[in-house]
């Protein structure tokens, strides 16, 4: 899966769940700006940032592998 299409999903899941960038931002232990950047798909990010944001958001990790 490519960066921006990570980021969509990211994104996607966030407001499915009714949570502001602020709010998983800070659950994930990273600043808004930061997630901002993740879910337009600007940066690459590590597996353990991803597995933050999968813990954050209440999914498992492998909901962001399969698509």
């Amino acid at each position: 899966m490519n960066k921006e299409d990570l980021g969509d999903l990211i994104r996607t899941k966030r407001l499915n769940k009714l949570m502001t960038q602020k709010a998983l931002a800070e659950k994930a232990g990273l600043s808004r700006s930061y997630l901002a950047e993740i879910e337009k798909g600007t940066y690459n990010i590590s597996a353990l940032l991803l597995f933050k944001i999968a813990d954050s958001l209440d999914v498992d990790l492998n909901f962001f592998m399969k698509k």
